[in-house]
């Protein structure tokens, strides 16, 4: 940041990766200046990434209580950990989707939640993962919760997505599925 509290940003280009640039990477770190890592992630391994398919599996199966619960404290709808336990804990028998749909304070995740399931049989995988991250500004959300670094592994998940896209069906279920078995890509 500036004095003036413009952003700049800043790449720095070596010949080739060896110890030096292990150095230089923890210095940036040691003086607080954010480095985003220029080697592809194993994504299927990120905190983000794992979010995205969890909500993709709850709109396959709306009774998966554990993906539900993933994306309610995620991100995307950032419920604390006591509100999930609450709600949990008072359900009875019924699935924690059945009971979120009765609690009127949680009206609003309900309205997202329907919204997106409504789209899975007519559009496609980026369609909705674009809605969700942009229109519903989930991509905000996880810059503010995890940092700049996020941003280069939904750029990466975007870039999957669409190379699944490529080649396949455009079904979210047949992507979940596809994901599951390339996500691991370097």
């Amino acid at each position: 940041w500036s004095s003036d509290g413009v952003l700049f940003r800043s790449m720095i280009l070596v010949e080739q990766r060896n110890q030096f640039v292990k150095y230089l990477h923890d210095l940036l770190k040691e003086n607080n200046i954010p480095v985003i890592p220029q080697d592809r992630i194993n994504i299927a391994q990120e905190i983000s990434t794992q979010d995205l398919i969890a909500l993709g599996k709850f709109l396959l199966l709306p009774d998966d209580d554990l993906n539900l619960a993933t994306i309610l404290v995620s991100p995307i709808f950032n419920l604390s950990q006591k509100k999930l336990h609450d709600l949990a804990i008072n359900r009875g028998n019924i699935s924690l989707w059945e009971h979120l749909i009765k609690q009127q304070k949680y009206h609003h995740i309900v309205k997202d939640l329907k919204e997106l399931m409504n789209m899975i049989d007519y559009k496609s995988p980026f369609m909705i993962y674009n809605h969700l991250l942009v229109k519903m500004h989930v991509r905000d959300k996880f810059i503010l919760r995890f940092g700049e670094y996020v941003e280069e592994i939904l750029v990466q998940f975007n870039d999957l997505i669409l190379e699944f896209e490529q080649n396949n069906n455009h079904s979210l279920e047949e992507f979940i599925h596809w994901f599951a078995e390339n996500g691991n890509i370097n």
